[in-house]
């Protein structure tokens, strides 16, 4: 049986994955809130990558005035 990618929206769970990846990639990561104030935006777009529930993955965008920002 083959593993599947999935992408799904950003949840409170996923914060813990999410923090431990940030932390690993950038000397100045954001915080456990500033990741929690996306979850909670209603402008924000924000996703998980996983497979075989092991997120690996994140991505968080806004669309404003008809044009996506990802953030970094």
């Amino acid at each position: 049986m083959k593993s599947e990618i999935i992408i799904k929206k950003l949840t409170y769970p996923d914060l813990i994955a999410i923090f431990k990846i940030e932390k690993t990639l950038y000397n100045f990561f954001w915080s456990k809130e500033n990741f929690l104030y996306e979850i909670y935006n209603p402008h924000s777009y924000s996703y998980t990558i996983s497979k075989n529930n092991h997120i690996f993955g994140y991505i968080i965008s806004h669309i404003i005035f008809e044009k996506m920002f990802i953030l970094p």
